[in-house]
Parts: structure tokens; C-alpha cells; sequence
């Protein structure tokens, strides 16, 4: 893998043949696994479109050099010297495995309780995914005793997932997808490590997460990903077994309703597997949660943070916001500059130096918004500021901003959270 200005594209590369989403726990969000299985069927149905296209225009152009004497008497009618008129190749009559040596699929693999196979193949099936296998989850994977797992339990548990994905996708069922197959994750962080961890135990290229996939006319694939805490886009090429993360997105519904090229998947066309005799991963480890240093919750897994910073002016502020978190059900960060004047532990820096946080919504309090700091904060959160400078960068990247002092707006945010009951009793 590397830059596209020092690997240059070669031409007559069979590229990217196959798709395959890979779930490793599809009861933790259904939703999020079936827009994951519309997603590889969309991405193999522009890039059978992109190749027949590719196709035809190869096919025309031979046609013409094969006519260039006639071309040469053609008439101003377009017809040519024998008075015939050239016919054009649609793409869609073009069969480009006779080109391309393959056709462009999509697949799934997907592992859950046992309970949930026939609405994961249902999924997959009305999806129009070509092939989908369903993994059974063994009982030698752990299930997380609480809502909230700790990181010991979650890392646990992705390994164990690796180790069930890498038996599956090296056994004869799918290993002849592989050599040329882009494999994509949902791109939450637990799905980030587990990709990692896959791209290492197969040898695959490893994409981290990326914000867009494309093909040229050979197939050869470019991934747009954010570098130096997003404050650049990098675009790399790769070929063989790659693995991305990625974030689906919704396309129109004439786009997605229909395959995009003859031949593609349909609905009543997906051949579903169950794949129960896999080697069972390594034992859990043993966990203890221990006590904390501090009662109030912790920021990994948060769905909602409230982070002060330097606008704040002291820490007087802090003690409001991590009421305000308690009555949110989320936690409380800080800046950099908070950290460094003692206002928050360095526990709670939220940044390009502190920690890398993926909430639902992100409330910014006296935060000016440098880019160190919100290359902490993923590009798909959404963020809330509230800030006496009108000119303050993070009103830039919010989705909602309030100009206005923090001793006049938190005290009445608070009130109005009065009357609903903390969201977090144990913060253990």
C-alpha cells in the first residue's frame, strides 16, 4: 500500500472481483448490519457497471481501427464508405466476464446467537447479496455482562471474533474470494480493532477507515482516508486482499431498488450458508472490574460528552458539567488547555494528544475548536457549541452553536434537567 503519486496504475489487473462485508456481531445493531449488506451490493453494482462501460468503449475502439479505411470514406451522414451505418455497443450488451475473466460479486459473512440466523439471512437475502454465511456464535465467546463492557471484555471478545473470522474466511467455503476482495467493516471502533486484527492474522492490506472507495476502468482500487487527525485526506491504492472501515451511505432509491447491470444479484438469488463447524476461538480471558479512581463515568463508549475548555476561565464550571453529564447519561472531557491548567485529569483530554472519542453528539463549552483538538472527535459527530466569541472556529464544524456566557446558559440547562432522573446511578 501507498501514495497514488508513487504507485502508478497498472493497466490489465483484474482489481476488485468481490465484496464482502464482514459482521462479527449482528444482534448489537441490525440496522447498522443490514446497511452495511445494501452497501457491497451498491459498490459491486457500479463496479460491474464501471467495467462494462470500460468494456464497451474497448470494444468500440477495436471496432473502429478495424474500420479505419471505410472510417475514412465515412459520410458527412455517418455512414460509412459502404453506405452502412456504424452501430455503437451498449454497454449492457457487453458480457465483460469474457474481458475481465470474472463478474463483479457481492457476499456476506456474519456471525450471531444462533436465534438470530433467519432474520440475519432475511436481511442479507433482501439485500441481494450473491452468497451469505452465517457464522452461529459459539457459547466460547463471551457475552458481555453488562450494557457497558469494559475494555478488557470488548477486547476480549474482537479477538475471539477474529479468531472465528480467520478459520471461516480460510476454509474452502470463501477462501476463493480472497485474492481479490475488498473486505468492509461498519466503521465503530470495536469493528476498527477487530479489522486490524483480521488484516494481520490473513495478511491482508489493512485501509483503516475510509470516507470514499473508487475504481477506475481497470479496477484498480483508490481509498480516501483522513491523516494527521483528519486534518488531511490521503487517497492510497492497494491490491489483493484489502480490508476497510467504512460508514454506508444512503443512496436514492431508483439507485438502490434496482441492480445497476444486467446480471447483477437479485433478491431471490442469494444462496445462503451456515458455517457451524469452525475451529471455537481461544478461551476469554478472566476479567475483574476494578473500582475507579473517580465516580463519574468514563469517556470510552460515551454516547454523549460534555467537555469544558479554556473559554471556561477556571474550573468552577466542572462540577456543573459532570451534573449535566449525569443527567444526560454521557461524561465529561476537557481541552488540552483545561488539562494543562488542573481544572480536569488528564483522563478526560479529549484531542490529538488525549483521547479519540466517537459520541452521538459532542457539547463543546469555551472550546475554541483548534484542529488538534478535533482530531479527537469523529468527523460524524455531532457537535454543539456554546461560546462568547462569535468568531470561535468550532462554530465552523457544529451543527448547533450558541454564542453566549457559560455562567448564564449551564445554570438553566441544568434546571431544565431537574426534573429527569440521573441516567447513571454506578458509574463503577
Amino acid at each position: 500500500m501507498s501514495s497514488m503519486s508513487s504507485m502508478p496504475l497498472l493497466p490489465n489487473t483484474p482489481g476488485v472481483l468481490s465484496f464482502l462485508a464482514l459482521i462479527p456481531d449482528y444482534d448489537a445493531d441490525p440496522a447498522a448490519a443490514r446497511a452495511l449488506m445494501d452497501h457491497v451490493r451498491q459498490q459491486a453494482n457500479a463496479r460491474d457497471r464501471n467495467a462494462r462501460e470500460a468494456d464497451a468503449r474497448e470494444a468500440n475502439a477495436s471496432e473502429a481501427n478495424a474500420s479505419g479505411a471505410d472510417a475514412r470514406g465515412a459520410s458527412a451522414h455517418g455512414t460509412d464508405a459502404r453506405g452502412v451505418n456504424p452501430r455503437r455497443i451498449d454497454p449492457q450488451e457487453i458480457d465483460f466476464r469474457r474481458f475481465k475473466g470474472s463478474s463483479i460479486s457481492a457476499h456476506v459473512l456474519l456471525a450471531g446467537p444462533p436465534t438470530a440466523r433467519a432474520a440475519a439471512l432475511a436481511d442479507a437475502q433482501a439485500a441481494g447479496v450473491d452468497q451469505a454465511w452465517f457464522i452461529p456464535t459459539p457459547s466460547a465467546i463471551a457475552q458481555t455482562p453488562t450494557p457497558t463492557p469494559t475494555p478488557m471484555q470488548t477486547q476480549t471478545q474482537t479477538q475471539q471474533y477474529v479468531d472465528l473470522f480467520t478459520s471461516a474466511l480460510q476454509s474452502d467455503a470463501l477462501a476463493g474470494l480472497l485474492p481479490s476482495a475488498l473486505m468492509l467493516v461498519d466503521a465503530q471502533a470495536d469493528n476498527e480493532a477487530f479489522a486490524g486484527a483480521l488484516a494481520a492474522r490473513l495478511g491482508a492490506t489493512p485501509l483503516g477507515r475510509c470516507t470514499e472507495l473508487e475504481f477506475d476502468a481497470q479496477g484498480a482500487l483508490r481509498a480516501t482516508r483522513g491523516a494527521y487527525g483528519n486534518r488531511l485526506n490521503i487517497t492510497l491504492s492497494g491490491d489483493g486482499t484489502m480490508i476497510a472501515a467504512i460508514r454506508p451511505k444512503s443512496l436514492p432509491a431508483a439507485t438502490s431498488a434496482a441492480p445497476a447491470a444486467a446480471g447483477a444479484a437479485r433478491p431471490d438469488c442469494t444462496t445462503v450458508h451456515t458455517l457451524d463447524n469452525l475451529p471455537p476461538p481461544r478461551a476469554a480471558l478472566s476479567c475483574a472490574p476494578l473500582p475507579r479512581n473517580e465516580l463519574h463515568a468514563g469517556l470510552d463508549g460515551a454516547r454523549i460528552v460534555i467537555s469544558g475548555g479554556r473559554g471556561m476561565g477556571n474550573d468552577q464550571a466542572f462540577p456543573m458539567l459532570y451534573d449535566i453529564a449525569a443527567k444526560l447519561g454521557g461524561a465529561v472531557g476537557a481541552s488540552l488547555p483545561a488539562v494543562d491548567a488542573g481544572w480536569a485529569p488528564v483522563t478526560r483530554q479529549v484531542g490529538i494528544s488525549g483521547k479519540y472519542i466517537s459520541p452521538d453528539t459532542y457539547l463543546a463549552i469555551g472550546i475554541s475548536g483548534t484542529p488538534q483538538h478535533l482530531a479527537g472527535i469523529d468527523p460524524h459527530t455531532r457537535i454543539i457549541a456554546v461560546n462568547k466569541d462569535p468568531e470561535a472556529n468550532i462554530f465552523n464544524v457544529a451543527q448547533a452553536g450558541v454564542v453566549a456566557e457559560w455562567q448564564a446558559l449551564l445554570p438553566a440547562l441544568l434546571n431544565a434537567l431537574e426534573s429527569y432522573p440521573p441516567q447513571h446511578k454506578d458509574h463503577q
